[in-house]
């Protein structure tokens, strides 16, 4: 199907949880899962295989219909449209070639979920809860709508309000949590390492039961309960994995291992940041840092420190913020023709690139390009600003133009327009000026004197000033100077 988009009645959505490949996508879906909820959304299935007895646990109270794994994008665009799914999203690594296609074909949202370099492709959304996406922009971003950074990161109900902050104890009770399988089987080595230090009272390994015993641990039971299983514990050892969020999100002090290629960027980011002691990244073959665990288990002060401060780089509601996106790309595209809307978080991506396009920069004033993180900034605080309105010009749910207006004094305000490189040369200009202008009146400031700076020899926006009624001032240094008053009324662009 083509055209008008339903409202988001149900969701489906795609991943695994196996021995091999760990219980992180499922821990992220059963997440989504609950913010849906929270959102009116009641009707959410799932495409997966989960083969691990504490996956089968995490979806019991998950309430999902469930479907057999599928890997062929056009077969999931089907399943989706059948259970009548406004939103597809896959939380795998697989390629899923052709999604978006075929997603817009049959007016399904697509959105993918983003570790490091894992399970990029094309979609209507991109969800990466790294910190790292805030500071290296990726092309992607520059075609889809994106819910980047720590404040996305999806992680399950109840993760938000933290347990009360405690001092971790003299000699802290340490326990080894190697993810939801440990797949690598790394966690008996780690838990007798801990029990080395001297500075360590209890430790305990998180197992699977009797093969794990070891006169040097105490074995705990899997439990998909994250607070009841942290009850009596000072600090976790475990790998660098989606849980690490939980835990920052507890305000419980971490030391991290990095066991697999896909949790590079979080463990640089907590051991860099000193939010977690690191142990070390086992697939450069690096020794476990014991020394360095060894000096942290002794200064239980700094631990507890450490802990605050991971608490704050997370909040525990991004999963309602992905579920929020998701809905305003769906109302998005149900909309047809011309609309004009604020910018939103979901649109720093494509706004940063069609700024630092070279056509773009050709006509501005400022012709160096603009850094990412740069970006991420600036935008944050202009969607904030009183002083500022950035807004974007839409064609039956495509983005196709931002425009923006910048208070210079009382009733006076800076106009300036960019059009995306595929909107330009089809005749779009003169109506997204004249709506946004329209929008600006009726939301802002019906009398403001509106002023636009073109270059002299950029003819073509020229003419569109002119011809909506802007009077042009004297020429000066290679720049024409337009303005339109509240009293002048705009020409109808159609």
């Amino acid at each position: 199907m083509t055209g008008r988009v339903a409202p988001m009645t149900a969701v489906l959505l795609r991943c695994d949880a196996t021995t091999g490949g760990g219980l992180g996508h499922l821990a992220r879906c059963v997440a989504l899962a609950q913010a849906l909820r929270t959102h009116g959304v009641h009707d959410i299935h799932l495409s997966g295989a989960v083969t691990t007895e504490l996956g089968e646990r995490m979806l019991e109270p998950a309430g999902l219909q469930r479907h057999g794994p599928i890997d062929d994008p056009e077969q999931l665009i089907a399943l989706a449209e059948d259970v009548g799914a406004g939103v597809l999203h896959i939380d795998h690594y697989g390629p899923f070639p052709g999604l978006r296609e075929a997603g817009r074909a049959r007016g399904i949202v697509t959105s993918t979920a983003v570790d490091d370099d894992f399970g990029k492709r094309p979609a209507d959304v991109i969800v990466d809860g790294s910190p790292r996406a805030l500071v290296r922009f990726d092309p992607l971003y520059a075609t889809s709508s994106v819910a980047l950074g720590p404040k996305n990161l999806v992680m399950r109900e109840g993760l938000g309000s933290a347990r009360t902050l405690r001092e971790v104890r003299p000699r802290p009770h340490v326990l080894v949590m190697m993810g939801g399988t440990d797949a690598g089987g790394h966690g008996p080595r780690i838990a007798s390492s801990m029990a080395a230090i001297p500075a360590v009272g209890r430790v305990g390994l998180v197992a699977d039961g009797v093969a794990a015993a070891s006169p040097d641990f105490q074995v705990v039971a899997r439990n998909p309960d994250l607070r009841s299983l942290l009850e009596d514990w000072d600090v976790v050892v475990t790998g660098a994995g989606t849980t690490v969020w939980e835990l920052a999100a507890l305000q419980v002090p971490m030391v991290v291992v990095g066991l697999v290629e896909n949790q590079r960027d979080h463990y640089g980011t907590l051991v860099g940041s000193g939010l977690a002691v690191g142990l070390g990244f086992l697939p450069d073959g690096s020794p476990l840092a014991i020394h360095e665990v060894a000096a942290a288990m002794a200064d239980p002060l700094s631990l507890t420190r450490m802990a605050e401060r991971a608490r704050g780089l997370v909040d525990g509601r991004g999963a309602r913020r992905v579920v929020r996106t998701w809905s305003e790309e769906r109302i998005s595209r149900s909309r047809v023709g011309l609309r004009v809307r604020p910018a939103s978080e979901r649109d720093v991506g494509r706004l940063y690139a069609w700024r630092n396009d070279p056509a773009t920069r050709a006509a501005s004033r400022s012709q160096e390009p603009v850094g990412w993180s740069d970006h991420v900034v600036w935008f944050a605080g202009a969607r904030e600003a009183t002083d500022r309105r950035v807004l974007v010009v839409e064609s039956d749910g495509e983005p196709i133009a931002t425009t923006r207006f910048d208070r210079r004094d009382a009733d006076e305000w800076e106009f300036s327009i960019t059009l995306a490189p595929e909107a330009r040369g089809r005749g779009w200009a003169k109506a997204v000026v004249a709506e946004s202008v329209a929008e600006f009146r009726s939301r802002s400031s019906s009398t403001a004197l509106l002023l636009a700076d073109v270059r002299t020899s950029n003819d073509a926006s020229n003419a569109v000033f002119q011809s909506l009624g802007w009077r042009p001032g004297t020429p000066g240094a290679g720049w024409m100077r337009w303005s339109l008053s509240g009293s002048e009324v705009r020409e109808d662009p159609t």
